[in-house]
């Protein structure tokens, strides 16, 4: 079947897209009784207080500009990402990041009230929610106690899983579906107790052994004790986090995934939505995640890379919240314009590269040194940045990128 999106090259929006997104209307479930119950009346009467003058994605923005004050309070206070900062740098984090997901829900009610809702505020609204994965999660790196070391990595890459696989949905469903717990409300609100629990009792409470505060079976203990390694809390906090993602958000995806094709299915076929056809298709969509996954946590954990050895974890954090903030965002426009999967970004690139390159060594090719490798970096990102500045007006292709979507897709 012929892809008009299909191209060597990465196009830009044409008339079809933007007939398309003026036609296109938002759809969201909330079955979350914290929402319900509780948060909904405190978001609503922050919205009252909001001047009809102020743009509903200002309102996103300068919750953002609060996540970015955490982060620059890590990097003035925590760079190691493992120090004992003061009480009230804890206490600052967990403000910051309740006045995010505040922020975050009174844009919408603002844009209705004012009567300037567009698909434009839910591609910046949920575009800034991918950037707040990688940056709230060096915030709770630090408030952990983490260091610059493997579980950071872990906690900034599973950050962007959830956002991710809820993009993934919507693409496919139509439908923003939020559970009864969620991240937006419940995995947010938790993340806030883990820096006020940090504020209250410093970073070494995630240090403390599981079995002060847990009774574990003795297997358990003796298990890691086999492996000369006490379980600690910190340990227990990465455990939850990995069975909330596998065990509860992953499976509700996926499930929602499948019965939206297969109702698409069940239409006459000039009904149907051939870009939901199977679900094996929908599979193969979270090939940019996993190689953005894979590619990253190869790059950290190679034995010829230097990004724990100098301690380097916080740029790293930073260049791949700006990728994954690039290809969730990708698939959002998609959604937006009814258009083809994107299974490429231009942006990857870089965490591919370096992840090639700091691996050579493996199959007995020296590796380039740091000097020669910064301005790779820097040249494959002008060359893909560059190219966005073009006048959309006129339709030119970008320079970069494989095609958009395989054959067979429309």
């Amino acid at each position: 079947m012929d892809c008009p999106e299909y191209k060597r090259f990465e196009d830009y929006l044409d008339d079809h897209h933007l007939n398309r997104l003026k036609n296109y209307q938002y759809r969201s479930v909330d079955h979350s009784p914290t929402t319900k119950y509780v948060l909904r009346h405190w978001w609503e009467y922050v919205a009252g207080w909001m001047p009809p003058w102020l743009a509903p994605n200002m309102i996103t923005l300068i919750g953002l500009m609060f996540i970015v004050v955490n982060v620059i309070t890590v990097v003035i206070y925590i760079p190691d990402l493992k120090t004992d900062a003061p009480s009230w740098v804890y206490f600052s984090f967990a403000f910051g990041l309740f006045f995010y997901q505040t922020m975050d829900n009174v844009d919408g009610k603002q844009a209705r009230k004012t009567g300037t809702s567009s698909p434009l505020g839910e591609l910046f609204d949920h575009g800034i929610d991918s950037l707040n994965c990688v940056l709230g999660g060096l915030v709770q790196c630090a408030a952990v106690g983490s260091g610059h070391s493997l579980y950071a990595v872990f906690i900034l890459l599973v950050a962007c899983w959830p956002m991710y696989l809820s993009t993934w949905e919507e693409y496919h469903t139509g439908v923003l579906y939020l559970g009864f717990i969620n991240g937006p409300t419940e995995g947010l609100l938790i993340a806030i107790a883990v820096l006020l629990s940090t504020g209250f009792r410093g970073v070494q409470l995630w240090n403390q052994p599981v079995e002060n505060y847990i009774s574990l079976p003795q297997s358990i203990v003796i298990y890691f004790a086999k492996f000369g390694h006490q379980l600690k809390l910190l340990d227990l906090f990465v455990s939850f986090v990995m069975f909330a993602l596998v065990c509860g958000h992953a499976p509700t995806c996926f499930y929602n995934t499948y019965m939206a094709i297969r109702d698409n299915k069940s239409q006459p076929r000039s009904k149907q939505d051939p870009r939901i056809s199977s679900f094996s298709q929908a599979l193969l969509r979270l090939s940019p995640l996993l190689i953005f996954t894979f590619c990253s946590a190869s790059w950290v954990a190679s034995p010829h890379s230097h990004i724990l050895k100098r301690e380097k974890i916080i740029e790293f954090g930073l260049m791949l919240c700006f990728i994954f903030g690039r290809i969730a965002t990708r698939i959002i426009l998609s959604h937006l314009t009814k258009s083809s999967f994107p299974f490429w970004s231009g942006m990857l690139i870089p965490v591919i590269g370096g992840s090639i390159v700091i691996n050579l060594p493996l199959i007995g090719l020296s590796v380039m040194s740091l000097i020669e490798f910064l301005p790779l970096l820097n040249n494959l990102n002008v060359y893909i940045l560059i190219p966005a500045n073009i006048n959309t007006n006129q339709h030119k292709p970008s320079l970069i990128g494989p095609p958009s979507c395989p054959p067979g897709e429309n």
